[in-house]
This record gives C-alpha cells, structure tokens and sequence, in this order.
C-alpha cells in the first residue's frame, strides 16, 4: 500500500505461533546517509479490531482486506 509521501508499505499477516523475541529486523541507513536504524521498532501480535486501533489509518485497509479474503476462503 502507499502512503503520503510516496512511502510503500508491505504489510502481511500470518497463522500460528511465533516467538516475537526471535525477530530480527532490516537496518535502514536514513536518507541523508547519517544514521543506520532498525526498519521496524518493535514487534507484537493482534487482533484485527486492535491492530485498526494501533495501525497508521492509511495502513487499515491491509486490515479490511485480509478479514475480506479470510471471510471469502471460509466458504
């Protein structure tokens, strides 16, 4: 999805159990090549009515999409 400024996000949902402490992250240098940083700042697993709470609004439709395309395969 895109974002103001032209900023792409990938975002992506997935069934099961992980250990969120085990999570490693890319590290991003800033556009003005001056510092180097984790791409993503922390990690945690939720529900889709609290991941609309915690989301970005723009990054809620990923959410709206993945609850269509779980009701659509339930059959």
């Amino acid at each position: 999805m895109r974002q103001r400024a032209d900023k792409v996000v990938h975002g992506w949902a997935v069934e099961g159990d992980a250990d969120i402490t085990q999570l490693k992250a890319n590290l991003v240098t800033a556009p003005d090549g001056r510092k180097v940083f984790a791409e993503i700042d922390r990690y945690g697993w939720f529900g889709t009515d609290e991941a609309r709470q915690k989301l970005n609004p723009a990054q809620v439709e990923f959410v709206k999409r993945l609850i269509a395309s779980l009701s659509d395969s339930s059959g």
